[in-house]
C-alpha cells in the first residue's frame, strides 16, 4: 500500500505497509518473497473461528518479527441494546 494522502497532506510511502489475504495458503515461494521484504510486524485480524476455518499462517515466526492478533468486532443490535441498557 502506498501513495495515500494522510490527513495532514503528506503521502504514505510505498513499501511500508502490505495488505494480504489469508497467509494459510502460502507456497514456499511466497514465504521466500515475504521473508525478503523483512516485514517486522504481522497483524492478523482473523478471530479464532476464522483461523480454524481458513488455517493458521504459514509465514514462519522470526525472532525479529512481532505478531499481533487483533480481532475487530462489529457490534450487533443485541450488543448495542445491552450497552444502552447498562447506561
Amino acid at each position: 500500500m502506498g501513495n495515500y494522502e494522510t490527513n495532514n497532506g503528506k503521502t504514505l510511502k510505498t513499501g511500508l505497509i502490505y495488505h494480504s489475504g489469508t497467509l494459510a495458503k502460502l507456497t514456499d515461494e511466497d514465504v521466500a518473497e515475504l521473508k525478503a521484504l523483512h516485514i517486522k510486524t504481522v497483524i492478523n485480524f482473523l478471530d479464532e473461528g476464522e483461523r480454524e476455518k481458513y488455517g493458521e499462517d504459514k509465514l514462519p515466526i522470526s525472532d525479529w518479527q512481532t505478531r499481533i492478533q487483533l480481532v475487530i468486532m462489529i457490534p450487533t443490535k443485541a450488543m448495542k441494546e445491552k450497552t444502552q441498557a447498562a447506561n
